[in-house]
């Protein structure tokens, strides 16, 4: 149903757009974007050629020749409006779109219409047209046209710079996490080398830590001595002056865990030892790396989010600074969204069924948008509904009331949704509406506590 009706928003901004335009003076120009060259042709409101397809480099020299082709298009034809429109394919279309916008940004004779469509409404429409097996760049610029003369694209919105900012610096933040996740996995290998039987935990013989990614005496260690073969020599006083050293805390308890762990190790013999020495020395030395350019990002996302309205969304209770840039880096920029059911196609949230006869498959989300759109929102509304009465209310008593877990965080996550764009685009500060907070902050205690301790009988069951 929600795509239903972006559909018909779609098209009623089309139908508006060519209100009182002859046919004939409508040209259509679809562009399938690449990163070396694009294709495109032109065309006419029944989808007759004008000039004919032709290829252009994505450089400079290709898009002036591309703006020659249309120049001569356009003293031919003399048309009133012109659809130029096409994918946003990875971060190809972007130097296009933006000098195409610069050309004709205040071009009124004629009328420069810069269009975005769906990638998967391109892949569904080629298949429609009985091209199930075929694909090529002139076939999907083909059904770019088709989509452009229907009127199934949206008016193509250019970032702020600030905006482009947030999400690129998001994009780094999660590359490097992702890069430092990946390398702390290698270094727990390497460790179990350099170090045996440090984080053993089996009958009597305990771990140094339960968390090794959380665990400050783990990274203390492996920043000091994570030798064993030297560590055996020290006694607890000799290890808590190598901490104090530098100063690093380390008390007796803590000394004598650190010593047994030494002394239980079955250690490799010393020169096979070394060698995974150097190599965790290696990967230590990237991983504090990617730690300081995670802190020096997280320093700058979070002075760059309190600069927009985005601030306001940190005020929701658990929502927090990293879940925001996480959202906002994937609206990429809340201008061009009108509604939350906007955001909820562009996420592929939106629900599908498949129907044939007396047949019905029960609905699901169609999954056709942003994956990083898609976990922003559900990570911020796993977050939220525990510390905000707003959201959590709500979506504790369909819980407790047997609804599925998934489904409810998604009906939840579509009033955040709205909430939050809400809050983006009037730039005020979130007000929950409750004539007594302390009583709902109350009332979702409880809720929460019931949860839990009916999901703690249903485990034990």
């Amino acid at each position: 149903m929600s795509q239903k009706n972006l559909s018909l928003k779609k098209k009623q901004h089309f139908l508006h757009l060519i209100e009182g335009i002859p046919r004939q003076k409508i040209l259509f120009c679809p562009v399938d974007v690449s990163k070396h060259f694009h294709i495109s042709f032109f065309h006419d409101f029944d989808g007759n050629p004008v000039v004919d397809f032709f290829a252009f480099s994505s450089s400079q020299v290709g898009f002036t020749d591309f703006i020659t082709r249309l120049q001569l298009a356009l003293q031919a034809r003399a048309p009133q409006l012109v659809i130029i429109g096409m994918e946003p394919t990875n971060v190809y279309y972007e130097g296009l779109l933006y000098n195409l916008h610069l050309k004709f940004a205040n071009s009124t004779s004629p009328r420069v219409e810069l269009a975005l469509v769906d990638p998967a409404a391109v892949n569904h429409n080629r298949q429609q047209n009985s091209l199930r097996f075929q694909k090529s760049d002139f076939i999907d610029t083909a059904s770019i046209g088709d989509l452009l003369t229907r009127g199934l694209f949206h008016q193509a919105h250019l970032a702020s710079p600030l905006s482009i900012h947030i999400k690129e610096l998001s994009r780094s933040l999660n590359y490097y996490r992702r890069q430092q996740l990946r390398l702390w996995n290698q270094l727990l290998t390497t460790l179990d080398r350099v170090f045996p039987n440090l984080l053993l935990d089996y009958g009597l013989e305990q771990p140094l830590c339960k968390q090794p990614n959380k665990s400050k005496l783990l990274d203390d260690l492996l920043h000091l001595c994570p030798n064993p073969y030297q560590l055996v020599e020290f006694d607890t006083d000799q290890l808590i002056d190598l901490f104090h050293q530098h100063q690093r805390q380390l008390g007796p308890q803590r000394a004598l865990k650190i010593l047994e762990a030494a002394q239980r190790a079955l250690l490799l013999p010393q020169p096979y030892q070394q060698i995974h020495q150097q190599t965790l020395e290696n990967q230590l030395r990237t991983f504090d790396f990617f730690s300081q350019q995670i802190a020096q990002l997280d320093t700058q996302l979070q002075s760059l989010i309190t600069q927009t309205p985005a601030r306001h969304l940190i005020g929701i209770k658990g929502n927090s600074q990293q879940l925001t840039a996480a959202f906002v880096a994937s609206l990429e920029d809340w201008d061009r969204y009108t509604c939350v059911q906007q955001i909820w196609a562009a996420a592929g949230l939106n629900p599908t069924i498949k129907q044939s006869g007396g047949q019905s498959s029960k609905p699901r989300i169609s999954k056709d948008g942003s994956l990083r759109l898609r976990n922003a929102i559900y990570k911020m509304t796993s977050s939220v509904i525990w510390h905000e009465p707003t959201f959590g209310i709500v979506c504790f008593q369909r819980l407790l009331q047997g609804a599925q877990f998934v489904p409810t965080i998604l009906h939840v996550g579509r009033k955040l949704t709205n909430t939050a764009l809400a809050l983006l685009k009037s730039d005020r500060p979130f007000q929950p509406r409750f004539d007594d907070y302390q009583e709902a902050e109350k009332k979702l205690r409880q809720l929460k506590e019931q949860y839990l301790k009916e999901k703690k009988q249903t485990k034990r069951s």
